[in-house]
């Protein structure tokens, strides 16, 4: 609202962008900032269909006009409509819908009807509901693609029923550090190489801490999962074309966010084919200390879900939440016979507690198949030491193991994916971390939970961390080895729906 030539003063507005245009069209007001000319002031365009009905051979439609309230709403014909992409997903849906009714009928001892002339009530109700539900996928599917900071695309579909975007979920690219969590931002040291992948055996990162070149030629990795992986960073004299820089470029693969049919909620699958050990996405979220994340799982348990991730690379000391911050994979599930493989991974911060999660492809992917990971993660523990050309077994670092992190109870003991659950959800406040007890009306989140990261490496102490205090437990000659424990807390067993053929039945 500009009050003079030099001076422009904005407020916030109460209504919508669609409302302020509704008003702008209903008062023939011309707006730029809502693209609304003189030009286009009386143009009329479709935004969803909501109703059908046939009349003599033709065919008639129920359109919600953008920009005008649905108290405007008209027929109009076939062959008026210019929407051939809305109108063939209109067709689906009312299909579908008139099918769920006829099976209904059958159920109920009626005889369905063959022909459509007229939607039920239940099925036209169905159909604008189903519109309005797009509009909100589509808006969050474009504000999806405005947080990444990668370039493959995050498409959004829900053709199963009415569920909407996820309330009270941020999308965030990394870690998003509690309120007194200290995270490194520089590293301590980075490598000289002008050819990492030629020179990785003479002084590159993952030489340099002790281990093996993660990649191959075509950056796909090679080495054992339970091997961390050290990328290059921003000390590093190497260019961002390094083969050692695969995790930190981001999702290179368009990924789809889909409603699964089968109970579980929100899930993820590939739009392209993914060959075997590509990097496929990371797990990231807010940055916890393990206490708060004990305090958090009581509250998630309590709600039967949970986002919680342990960090015990080493030491035990965090947790990653992703309950209300989280990238795309806040949506994957999980599978006892999963296609995705837990890396922990080191680039600029090399803190052995805070340990970046990376997933890589564990087979060849199709295109349209779903990304999963198990829950229940068991990592090779001390048979990796002693594989053939393993990097632990070529180390001369060999004798005492880590203190084993895994005696915490895991909480977030592993629901069966991301099922919604009304009536209770986690308030985060103005910090974003989750107050003590606080429990409000509303949805809850639910989405894959990982029983904790337990992977094995090689790790030279005093070369990677700027601060032996942090790394206290993980002396320099020093063979990582944890296991997953289950929690001893009595919990309900958690029945498994993944349907792998070789399926636990229970998470846990």
């Amino acid at each position: 609202m500009e009050l003079g030539p030099k001076r422009d003063i904005f407020v916030p507005c109460l209504v919508s962008l669609d409302r302020l245009s509704e008003i702008c069209r209903q008062q023939k007001l011309k707006c730029a900032d809502l693209d609304i000319t003189r030009h286009n002031l009386n143009y009329y365009e479709v935004e969803y269909l909501c109703n059908y009905q046939k009349k003599e051979d033709m065919e008639f439609y129920l359109v919600k006009w953008k920009g005008y309230p649905e108290s405007e709403n008209s027929w109009l014909s076939r062959k008026d409509l210019k929407c051939k992409d809305l109108l063939n997903v209109f067709h689906k849906d009312m299909e579908r819908e008139s099918k769920r009714q006829r099976q209904v009928q059958i159920v109920n001892g009626k005889k369905p009807r063959r022909h459509i002339r007229k939607l039920h009530p239940t099925v036209a109700e169905y159909l604008k509901l189903k519109g309005q539900q797009r509009l909100l996928l589509a808006a969050w599917q474009k504000d999806l693609n405005r947080k990444k900071n990668h370039s493959a695309l995050i498409l959004v579909e829900n053709d199963v029923d009415l569920e909407g975007p996820p309330a009270s979920f941020i999308y965030i690219n990394e870690y998003r550090p509690m309120d007194g969590v200290v995270m490194a931002k520089e590293p301590v040291v980075g490598c000289s190489c002008k050819d990492c992948f030629s020179e990785r055996g003479n002084g590159c990162c993952p030489t340099i801490n002790f281990t093996s070149f993660a990649y191959n030629n075509s950056g796909r990795v090679k080495v054992k999962p339970g091997t961390p992986i050290y990328e290059c960073n921003s000390l590093c004299q190497c260019g961002p074309e390094c083969k050692n820089r695969v995790v930190q470029k981001g999702i290179p693969f368009p990924l789809c966010i889909f409603r699964t049919d089968n109970g579980r909620g929100w899930g993820v699958k590939t739009m392209q084919k993914i060959k075997k050990n590509s990097f496929v996405m990371e797990y990231v979220g807010e940055l916890i200390p393990s206490e708060e994340a004990e305090r958090r799982g009581v509250i998630y348990d309590r709600a039967g879900t949970t986002y919680l991730f342990d960090l015990d690379f080493c030491k035990d000391d965090y947790t990653v939440d992703a309950t209300f911050y989280g990238n795309i994979s806040h949506f994957v599930n999980h599978s006892c016979e999963p296609n995705l493989q837990v890396y922990s991974t080191f680039i600029n911060n090399h803190d052995f507690s805070q340990p970046r999660i990376a997933f890589f492809a564990m087979d060849d992917l199709a295109a349209g198949e779903e990304l999963t990971f198990d829950y229940n993660i068991k990592e090779i523990t001390e048979d990796m030491a002693d594989a053939p050309n393993s990097p632990i077994q070529a180390s001369p670092l060999s004798s005492h193991k880590c203190p084993d992190s895994s005696s915490r109870a895991l909480h977030g003991q592993v629901t069966n994916g991301p099922v919604a659950i009304a009536s209770y959800s986690i308030a985060p406040d103005s910090s974003g971390s989750v107050p003590n007890g606080s429990i409000t009306n509303g949805q809850v989140l639910n989405s894959p939970i990982s029983n904790g990261l337990v992977p094995n490496g090689l790790v030279k102490n005093d070369l990677i961390s700027n601060s032996s205090s942090q790394n206290e437990s993980c002396n320099k000659d020093t063979v990582l080895h944890t296991t997953v424990t289950t929690s001893p807390k009595q919990r309900a067993r958690i029945t498994c729906k993944c349907g792998a053929s070789t399926c636990r039945k229970f998470l846990y």
